[in-house]
């Protein structure tokens, strides 16, 4: 108990004391630290298998857990496709950790692909087909080198996009992004498109572009853009503030197009 003496010779020494006696008593004292440990773990996880009618964990239901999560495996074995080997390809080494592939609609031999990588940039390869294919850095000087998504015109096979910035949940090693990159003569020379310099595209997770050349991109920030005019502009069509059931936030992860390049399909964080 805190004792104080005060000869209080007016009214704002009278107050200042009682303001004084109040914070003493809002003192707070260290909380009780709570139990955690190996025991506590254990417990937790018994209560959370345990059958609350029961007050145990009943074995002969994990046994049969066990023999569903067999079955489940052994099916999965069955429907898998035998008879396909694979082989290592490139960009080896330097190439980074590659997350886009493309290939190059304007070579009929299907020859040539394109390659993005998350912190190795954009790779190309017009020899895809040999047994060690020759791959060659686009520009190690772009802006930003974080590819995620690259994407071509069906409709102008000169034009192309890719995308860059990662993001995600426990993904801690994700690179941020600077926009999206575009070329119009089939990659020979690659300019930033001006208008996804800003926050909202430093962080797109994917790409797609439908049968007349509209845009669309999934973007960690800013929901679903789209632009009808090559990256210009952009529109935000799905994501938090639109008022549309089941798009209640701006973390997109992924976009396409169906074949007929005229419905998209777009998942979300929690979707």
């Amino acid at each position: 108990m805190l004792a104080i003496k005060c000869f209080c010779k007016s009214n704002d020494s009278f107050y200042s004391l009682v303001h004084l006696l109040f914070s003493c008593t809002n003192i707070k004292t260290n909380s009780v630290k709570e139990k955690d440990g190996p025991r506590e773990t254990m417990e937790r996880d018994i209560k959370m298998m345990k059958d609350p009618a029961l007050g145990y964990v009943p074995t002969e239901r994990l046994i049969e857990a066990k023999r569903y999560k067999d079955e489940l495996l052994q099916s999965q074995t069955n429907a898998a496709i035998t008879g396909i080997n694979w082989r290592q390809l490139g960009p080896k080494n330097q190439g980074g950790r590659s997350r886009a592939v493309l290939v190059d609609a304007n070579d009929i031999t299907g020859n040539t692909v394109w390659v993005g990588s998350v912190g190795g940039g954009l790779w190309k390869t017009t020899n895809i087909s040999a047994a060690e294919p020759v791959w060659v850095p686009v520009n190690d000087l772009f802006d930003n080198l974080a590819v995620t998504s690259i994407i071509q015109d069906p409709s102008n096979a000169a034009i192309m996009y890719f995308s860059t910035g990662e993001s995600g949940y426990g993904n801690s090693d994700a690179i941020r992004g600077l926009g999206v990159w575009k070329t119009t003569n089939s990659g020979a020379t690659w300019s930033q498109l001006t208008s996804t310099t800003g926050a909202n595209f430093n962080r797109c997770q994917r790409m797609a572009i439908n049968s007349t050349g509209i845009v669309f991109v999934a973007t960690a920030t800013a929901g679903l853009q789209r632009s009808a005019d090559g990256g210009a502009n952009w529109t935000k069509v799905l994501g938090a503030g639109l008022g549309i059931t089941g798009a209640g936030n701006n973390f997109c992860y992924d976009v396409d197009v169906d074949t007929g390049g005229n419905i998209f399909y777009f998942s979300r964080l929690h979707s």
